[in-house]
């Protein structure tokens, strides 16, 4: 069985390499087709109008995302769809590019809009091809740190010194250091602001999406998750809180990112 499916790529510039003509194709595609293969031969039967020293092959980095009238850039980032689903249905996050060389199938995306991470559909897709990646280092983050600084503490607790907060998490907060070794075994979550971003893309979040998303056993932990990040909840969902209360934790959050970030030059 094939799917109908809108494909929008957009195309360099022949003379500045920036954004130029869109070109929209509709194609059958199945479930389990590679769209990477699919949007190579389209840009094969287009070449006329790309840049001659642009690739069309393997090599070529390939953008895909949902159609959306929202600024997907901002939402995801500049390398396509960052989040594949594990069979537990919860997420992992690809490594920086590679999404970008992945093939990419509509099972695959079908799957990442029902369990909440994606929204629009797969069969209506943006295509970009980026030209120049730039260098990404990933920080050696200080999650043991970090959570405990950050993540649903008692007011008191804050005002201790930081040796003594890493003890009595050690002790008190052993469902919390279970599921950040399953975030980087299973999710490839290294550093907090990954987590933020990914919550971050919906306005509003249920309890019960989010935990298999993150691969979350009890409510509570989820919970003390949302509140250090500034979520507050609201009837049947949870979304970011407007209290003193709310901004002071979110603030927090946002500035330990950068405490517990530390190079490997630093190490």
């Amino acid at each position: 069985m094939k799917n109908s499916v809108k494909i929008r790529i957009t195309l360099p510039d022949k003379n500045t390499g920036r954004e130029g003509r869109i070109i929209t194709v509709t194609k059958q595609v199945g479930l389990d087709e590679s769209l990477r293969q699919v949007i190579l031969t389209i840009l094969k039967d287009y070449h006329n109008l790309l840049p001659a020293y642009l690739s069309i092959d393997e090599t070529r980095p390939i953008a895909i995302y949902l159609h959306s009238h929202e600024n997907n850039f901002k939402k995801y980032g500049n390398f396509g769809i960052p989040y594949t689903v594990n069979e537990d249905k919860s997420i992992r996050i690809l490594a920086l590019t590679e999404s970008l060389y992945r093939k990419w199938t509509l099972r695959e995306l079908d799957e990442l809009v029902r369990v909440g991470v994606l929204t629009g559909s797969a069969d209506d897709l943006d295509i970009y091809l980026p030209m120049g990646l730039g260098a990404g280092g990933i920080a050696c983050f200080d999650w043991l740190g970090f959570a405990a600084d950050t993540i649903a503490v008692a007011s008191f607790f804050r005002l201790l010194p930081g040796y003594i907060k890493k003890i009595i998490y050690r002790k008190r907060y052993k469902d919390i250091r279970v599921i950040v070794d399953k975030w980087i075994k299973n999710s490839n979550i290294k550093e907090a602001c990954q987590i933020r971003e990914l919550i971050d893309t919906k306005s509003g979040w249920e309890l019960k999406t989010l935990k298999t998303i993150l691969g979350i056993r009890y409510d509570a932990d989820m919970i003390r998750i949302l509140e250090a990040l500034g979520y507050e909840p609201y009837a049947n969902e949870w979304r970011l809180g407007g209290s003193a209360k709310s901004k002071r934790r979110r603030r927090k959050w946002e500035s330990n990112e950068k405490k517990f970030a530390r190079s490997r030059n630093e190490k």
